[in-house]
């Protein structure tokens, strides 16, 4: 299935005999044969109607005949005021030629500014999935029916994508705008997340926009007539670049170019006016097209169904974010999920009552703005109310039984989604099970909720621990030891709440140091810092080296109260390894998986130990260095100091990155990775950049703040969770979770 991805537009599926199982599916086809009331038109939607034909007409007309004035008085300008020039002598005839030329120069630009974004190319079209008749009847058969209930054309094409949503458009933009050319997108994680009733109801709800001729035909129209508003205000290109940079140089000659500048920044607050103009109308509009569809949803599937639609498709929504984080995630351990449908499905499940909750509560928070194309949820459930349908259609078999193969369809949609992303450059191999990766992310997410037990969610990479069994060698009997572990758990869980007070003192601290190191930088780089740069103000040395002094003072005071919450932590920590390394297989079956582990992790934790502060040094620099390639003019009016600085600065960069790499790349990675024998060195700093090569070192920098602290956590989680094993193995019940604000 994988290795056939293409650019192709249609499935690789193909299989002449239909499956037994999908064949007694159709016998939901029958109770889709009830056709729907008549949805009347309301008035609010009538009244759209009439004011997006007004304005349909007015928009392009105003646009177009801006045009035209600006043309017309240039044509003017240039045909009756040429005397002008010839009506003065000496050096008074160059400020007369440029006094004539100006406008003309002014005008011409204008003109042609507000044309491009009518003649902007469209982007590249991706690979798509469409889907074929022969392939899945069931579900064409099943679109048909819906399409008759509500009396709409059949789309002439269904395209299956990786959204939680499903979509009407016009198949060939402007060319279908007055025909029945219709497509229908629908997404495989829809189809994973809902019934076949529920799903029915989505479809009722796109083909009620289908039944909308006119508004679909004029929302269309509208709203491409608003994109090209949209360019004419923000869309910057190599002609915007080309008048800035003809601005510069002598102001004798340049004003020409600035009158140009000004009059087309005229220009853009004016079309900006006709551009919100025309997004109001149009969100009116298209509110009102969605309280019609809905209509049409409620009456194929009841009105109670239709609440649980769109709590259903909230949830969808949440879970294909949480979905996309995953497989970053997944990718960071070089590998893929072969289904994000899948995925979804599988965050779904895992969710808790609690986030439900949330969402539920989020979603009833919701309000309309001005804006919305969308009316709110609640919005939309007090309508369906009023309209109290029963519904002509109820089954509750997953939808994904319309599919003849929905598996292996959602699949291939996952790779061409792949495609999309990495081009021909996809690796194949990189793609796994993704209920293999959910497992693994099962692990890692029990270890993060260890972390959160043991430390009371109080820890900080900025601060390590001294970690390992080693570090304790106190013999004590099992007795002693519980003893012990509950009176450094009751007072880790005593000084969290006042340890996370502290810690956020230690942060501003470090805020302040990056200022420092920002002004110090510009400073050696010869620039004069503004007073109101920083604050406090960080205009000399002087005050520089005053602020970090008072930023050690202030550190001091809080390592000497910061001791004992991390000192109670550790000692609690090593206290189980202690434990977990003296004991037998036969007292503590797991015990030597265990031990494995906690070495392995412990050992890591020590190595990216020792490299805390040079990262969190590489944070002070990355700032730094930002503050001066910011500070550095395109205009090369830079000081003499500048370049010599920043050359030395990238040198430096560069250097400490290949010295942070080569500490670490004798240590393996510490967790299972697509990449034989990775190093955590390797891992981090993939390729140490040139001096010479300043987005190299950004971007390399940026990674390494990054994914340092993450696997540092990971790690740190890992033996958490070894921790709690051990206490487990004591009979001591696992922390209350922390408390959270």
């Amino acid at each position: 299935m994988t290795n056939q991805i293409s650019g192709t537009t249609t499935s690789p599926l193909s299989d002449a005999n239909l499956p037994a199982e999908y064949r007694r599916n159709f016998d939901l086809l029958k109770k889709l044969d009830e056709p729907i009331p008549h949805t009347a038109v309301t008035f609010r939607y009538r009244l759209g109607i009439v004011v997006v034909s007004v304005l349909m007409v007015l928009l392009p007309l105003v646009y177009l005949a801006i045009i035209g004035l600006v043309a017309f008085a240039v044509y003017y300008h240039a045909v009756h005021h040429i005397g002008m020039v010839g009506a003065v002598q000496g050096r008074g005839v160059i400020f007369a030629a440029l006094a004539y030329a100006t406008p003309i120069i002014a005008g011409t630009t204008i003109v042609l500014f507000m044309l491009k974004p009518l003649f902007a190319t469209t982007s590249k079209e991706e690979p798509e999935l469409v889907l074929q008749p022969a392939e899945d009847p069931l579900l064409f058969e099943f679109v048909a029916r819906i399409c008759r209930a509500v009396r709409a054309p059949m789309p002439r094409e269904i395209v299956l994508d990786n959204s939680p949503n499903a979509s009407a458009s016009f198949r060939r933009g402007f060319w279908s705008l007055f025909s029945h050319d219709m497509r229908l997108t629908i997404g495989a994680p829809l189809v994973a997340g809902l019934t076949t009733q529920q799903f029915a109801g989505v479809l009722a709800h796109e083909f009620g926009h289908f039944a909308q001729g006119a508004g679909m035909r004029l929302s269309y129209l509208i709203r491409s007539i608003s994109l090209w508003l949209t360019r004419a205000v923000y869309q910057r290109d190599g002609w915007d670049e080309w008048l800035e940079k003809s601005s510069q140089g002598d102001l004798q000659i340049t004003w020409v170019v600035y009158i140009t500048r000004a009059l087309v920044w005229l220009t853009r607050r004016v079309l900006w006016g006709l551009m919100y103009l025309g997004h109001l109308v149009s969100s009116y509009l298209l509110r009102q097209m969605e309280f019609d569809a809905d209509r049409y949803q409620a009456h194929v599937i009841g009105t109670e169904s239709f609440i649980q639609v769109f709590e259903r498709m909230k949830l969808l929504g949440f879970a294909h974010e949480m979905a996309l984080h995953d497989l970053n995630d997944f990718y960071r351990e070089g590998r893929l999920g072969n289904d994000l449908a899948k995925l979804i499905q599988l965050n779904i499940s895992q969710m808790s009552d609690d986030v439900r909750k949330k969402i539920r509560e989020l979603t009833a928070e919701e309000k309309t703005e001005t804006f919305d194309t969308h009316p709110s949820l609640s919005e939309r459930i007090a309508s369906a109310r009023r309209t109290n349908a029963r519904g002509t259609f109820h089954d509750g078999r997953p939808a994904s039984c319309l599919f003849r193969d929905f598996d292996a369809t959602s699949e291939y949609s996952t790779m061409l989604f792949y495609r999309q992303i990495f081009g021909n450059q996809l690796d194949l191999n990189l793609i796994h099970d993704v209920n293999d990766l959910v497992e693994k992310q099962k692990v890692a997410n029990l270890a993060f909720e260890s972390l959160n037990r043991v430390t009371q969610g109080s820890y900080s990479f900025r601060r390590p621990l001294v970690l390992g069994h080693q570090e304790f060698t106190d013999e004590l009997p099992r007795t002693m030891s519980t003893q012990e572990l509950r009176r450094l758990r009751l007072a880790i869980e005593t000084s969290a709440g006042p340890y996370e007070t502290l810690r956020g003192k230690w942060g501003t601290t470090e805020e302040l140091r990056m200022l420092v190191a920002q002004s110090s930088l510009l400073q050696q780089a010869g620039f004069k810092v503004p007073k109101n740069l920083f604050d406090p103000p960080l205009v000399n040395p002087q005050q520089c080296d005053a602020l970090w002094e008072s930023t050690n003072q202030t550190r001091a005071q809080l390592d000497s109260q910061m001791k004992a919450h991390e000192e109670a932590l550790a000692k609690r920590i090593n206290l189980t390894l202690a434990i977990l390394d003296r004991a037998t297989e036969d007292e503590f079956p797991g015990r030597d998986l265990l031990d494995g582990i906690a070495d392995r992790m412990c050992h890591s934790y020590a190595a990216m130990r020792e490299q805390v502060e040079m990262v969190l040094s590489f944070r002070e620099r990355f700032t730094a260095l930002s503050a001066l390639v910011n500070s550095g003019s395109s205009k090369g009016h830079n000081p003499p100091e500048f370049p010599g600085t920043l050359q030395r600065v990238l040198a430096e960069t560069a250097a400490m990155l290949g010295q942070l790499r080569r500490a670490l790349v004798q240590h393996p990675y510490p967790f299972d990775h697509a990449t034989a024998n990775l190093s955590i060195g390797e891992f981090l700093i993939k390729q140490v950049p040139t001096s010479d090569d300043l987005p190299g070192v950004a971007a390399t920098i940026e990674k390494l703040l990054e994914e340092f602290p993450r696997l540092y956590v990971r790690i740190f989680g890992q033996i958490c969770w070894v921790c709690e094993q051990v206490e487990t193995w004591l009979d001591l019940p696992l922390a209350a979770e922390p408390k959270r604000e």
